[in-house]
């Protein structure tokens, strides 16, 4: 009768056991069943056989691993029930026990990765460990991590925090409170909204609609719209008041010019009498010619423009300001025009010496 008791127990143990991971997820989303297994030599068979743990103490951690040995962090786990499993073991090694078959039940989170160890005797030693990933489905599941090959549909929504890798299409509306970092090329083919700051280079294919707030610059005075080598092919003002180019120099330490290419491409050609296409220079002291008709000045007059020109293509024309007596109208001296200077004359009418008190003089490169 004793006997038959005992096999009565075992065998509702091994009913009960078989069936632990299609119970319904209570406190956790999903069950992980085993059976402890550990070496074992046999009286005949030369090698060992595999033999059941019973009533080996189960120890459960998350991964990664603080600890390898016992391990640590302790999971957050149920029992077959759902019920709680206390991590406040103390001097125990695990959190739950295997039945006398060596096989053991926990409640786990859906997709989380864990670590088993099953220790055979007192020891801090474990004779079994290995790692595994709660197993089942579920429509709220939580991974900690998830490759998809093919395509996917996430049709209600979620929260997603990680790396993604490879070319994630996302379609619908996406939002994302905690910011988002790329590190390669994105595409939204669908269009959408863009808030917040953006850092790095961004790479914009079709048509940008930018709102009533207009772009501007992180750091006054430290962007560029275009390039020397990718400048834009053409920008459109509105025919409202103030909406032009605009340069506002007050409390720099320099003015701001509007620097254009020139007609072979290079930089540096400005609108303005300082730098590149069109320069000027006014009031340059004049000289007095010879008192004969036809008499020049005996020494040129030098004008030295703000910047040197990048060579000598380029055209003078100069006037005379104040004349006494009747002066000619300036010429360039023939051979003396160099990239930075150039030197002008005049000749006398009459008879009588000539002069302008002061001449201007501008040039234009072709």
């Amino acid at each position: 009768m004793r006997g038959n008791m005992k096999r009565l127990r075992l065998l509702a143990m091994l009913l009960f056991a078989a069936p632990l991971a299609a119970i319904p997820a209570m406190a956790q989303t999903s069950f992980y069943t085993d059976q402890a297994l550990a070496p074992q030599s046999v009286l005949g068979i030369p090698q060992p056989v595999a033999s059941p743990i019973p009533y080996g103490s189960v120890r459960v951690c998350s991964l990664p691993l603080t600890q390898a040995q016992p391990c640590l962090p302790l999971a957050t786990i149920t029992d077959a029930f759902g019920g709680s499993v206390s991590n406040n073991i103390g001097s125990n090694f695990g959190q739950l026990t295997t039945d006398v078959t060596g096989r053991f039940a926990i409640g786990c989170t859906l997709g989380n990765s864990y670590q088993v160890q099953i220790q055979q005797s007192l020891s801090n030693s474990p004779a079994v460990s290995y790692p595994f990933t709660c197993p089942g489905a579920s429509n709220n599941p939580n991974y900690a991590t998830l490759t998809v090959s093919g395509a996917a549909n996430l049709n209600g929504g979620g929260n997603f925090s990680g790396t993604f890798s490879g070319t994630p299409t996302f379609s619908g509306l996406q939002t994302f409170n905690a910011g988002l970092t790329s590190a390669g090329p994105n595409t939204l083919n669908g269009g959408g909204t863009l808030g917040g700051t953006y850092v790095g280079n961004f790479f914009f294919n079709g048509t940008m609609t930018i709102g009533s707030s207009g772009i501007t610059p992180s750091v006054a005075g430290n962007a560029a719209l275009g390039s020397v080598t990718l400048p834009w092919n053409s920008i459109f003002l509105g025919s409202a008041a103030n909406q032009n180019v605009q340069i506002f120099p007050s409390g720099l330490t320099a003015n701001r010019t509007a620097t254009w290419p020139d007609i072979s491409g290079g930089i540096g050609v400005s609108l303005n009498a300082v730098n590149g296409a069109y320069q000027s220079k006014r009031g340059v002291a004049g000289c007095t010619t010879a008192a004969s008709i036809g008499g020049v000045c005996a020494a040129d007059i030098t004008v030295t423009w703000p910047t040197a020109f990048s060579d000598t293509n380029y055209s003078v024309t100069c006037t005379g300001n104040t004349p006494t007596n009747v002066p000619a109208a300036p010429f360039v001296v023939s051979g003396t025009k160099l990239a930075a200077t150039v030197h002008i004359n005049y000749f006398a009418i009459t008879a009588a010496a000539a002069s302008y008190s002061t001449i201007d003089c501008i040039a234009v490169h072709d």
